[in-house]
């Protein structure tokens, strides 16, 4: 295919949203303060310490039980009272930095490596609300992983906007170093295409389930990648070993689409028999009802 213009730092949400926002962080902001706007239910478990920690302006969604009314009637503005967690959970965040995440179909707008970011800044930005605590794992055969745990939301997006993708597919040491990192409250959410990875998923899965581990697996896949809607002959090379194939899409596509429906029911019923909650996402879908899933399963 064509080489595409890098947009690493194309700002996304919906392609009809956010256009005019281009840092992760901001992003993250507006659209996790949209999707509390609209009713999704988050977490209360900041706040139920008995130790005060420290003030917070109010935003939309926090829980009007910890706003100091107090505070309220001397300055005129809302603050929230952050107390300390009794104990605070852990979010681990691993994420696919393989060469296949770099692929940017002509129909999308970003690669699917910074749709994953986009998704993970999301998150970081919901566990700090709540007072949870954020590690970020990467892999990529070619370059080492990033491993940074006790994170602020802002440090996790100033990683991931340096992130690129390279290399092959190895995500069981990385799994294993999150799963070591969350102990016994905290959530695994694995961002991947699953490219590359299709003999080790349910294997990976049952070593977090057999230890005692909450995860979720979230599949990031081009537009094109999925429905192979391309017109005309064209060059396919693979990212990981520079295979290449000529061919017209259209003589193809069915026999793709059957390869393409049997590995994606493969992951999901490897995620199903691992009690794994699943979610397909594209760079064109609608980011925001897929974290509302997330966020109420």
């Amino acid at each position: 295919m064509p080489p595409r213009e890098s947009t690493h730092h194309l700002p996304l949400l919906t392609p009809e949203l956010l256009t005019s926002l281009g840092r992760l962080e901001l992003i993250a902001r507006q659209a996790v303060a949209g999707m509390l706007q609209s009713g999704i239910h988050h977490s209360r478990r900041l706040g139920t310490g008995q130790e005060f920690a420290q003030y917070r302006r109010y935003a939309a969604g926090d829980d009007l039980r910890h706003v100091d009314w107090r505070l309220y009637a001397r300055s005129d503005q809302l603050h929230c009272r952050m107390q300390n967690p009794d104990t605070a959970a852990r979010l681990a965040i691993v994420l696919d930095t393989s060469a296949s995440m770099g692929y940017q179909g002509l129909s999308s707008p970003c690669t699917k490596l910074h749709c994953a970011c986009i998704v993970a800044a999301c998150l970081g930005y919901l566990a700090e609300r709540q007072g949870d605590v954020i590690a970020l794992f990467t892999y990529g055969e070619r370059t080492k992983n990033i491993i940074s745990k006790n994170i602020t939301q802002n440090e996790l997006c100033n990683y991931l906007e340096k992130l690129t993708a390279n290399g092959g597919a190895h995500a069981t040491e990385c799994l294993g170093e999150a799963c070591d990192y969350i102990r016994e409250r905290g959530v695994v959410v694995w961002l991947t295409d699953f490219l590359g990875e299709e003999s080790t998923i349910e294997s990976s899965l049952r070593a977090l389930r057999t230890a005692g581990k909450a995860c979720h697996a979230i599949q990031i896949l081009d537009h094109d990648e999925a429905e192979l809607s391309l017109q005309g002959a064209r060059r396919f090379e693979d990212p990981e070993d520079t295979r290449q194939l000529t061919t017209d899409p259209a003589l193809v596509r069915a026999d793709y689409l059957v390869r393409m429906d049997s590995f994606l029911e493969d992951i999901r019923q490897a995620c199903l028999r691992q009690s794994v909650p699943y979610a397909r996402l594209t760079a064109r879908d609608d980011l925001g009802r897929l974290l509302a899933k997330f966020l109420t399963s």
